[in-house]
């Protein structure tokens, strides 16, 4: 069974970044710079046209989103979640720490100074409209469960 990753996205700035980065892919050309070289060559190797879809979280406070990205795999189903709906979903291809294109693609969040530098490059994206009740109806969370 797949695991699935729960990504709420519905702050103005994680739409913003949802259009930058996964529904605009980032072009690889314009970032390989600030990439390893062994992560560029498996991205090309994946995504042949030369864009990859990214998103990234912050650290957190404590650390304690770090924690939770270390435990996504490569193949885990990610839900983006806002606006009372799962509105898209991707597959992880990999994930990688990486400050320097965080802060290009994204800059820092203005409240908390921390950029979106736990990443993940993903494939197999897709639209969905899965209102919130209707999902916490189907996995048996409790009805006003907010992602």
């Amino acid at each position: 069974m797949s695991q699935i990753v729960l990504q709420p996205s519905g702050s103005r700035e994680a739409v913003e970044h949802y259009g930058n980065t996964i529904t605009e892919p980032v072009k690889l050309r314009e970032v390989k710079s600030k990439l390893d070289p062994k992560l560029t060559k498996f991205l090309r190797s994946i995504f042949q046209n030369g864009q990859v879809p990214m998103w990234g979280i912050t650290p957190g406070g404590n650390g304690l989103n770090v924690t939770k990205w270390e435990r996504v795999e490569p193949g885990a189903v990610v839900l983006f979640a806002g606006g009372s709906e799962i509105f898209g979903s991707g597959v992880v291809v990999t994930k990688f720490h990486n400050k320097a294109l965080a802060k290009h693609l994204w800059g820092a969040d203005k409240e908390s100074g921390m950029t979106w530098e736990y990443m993940y490059a993903l494939t197999d994206i897709r639209e969905l409209n899965i209102p919130y009740k209707d999902f916490n109806r189907a996995v048996g969370y409790k009805p006003k469960n907010v992602i």
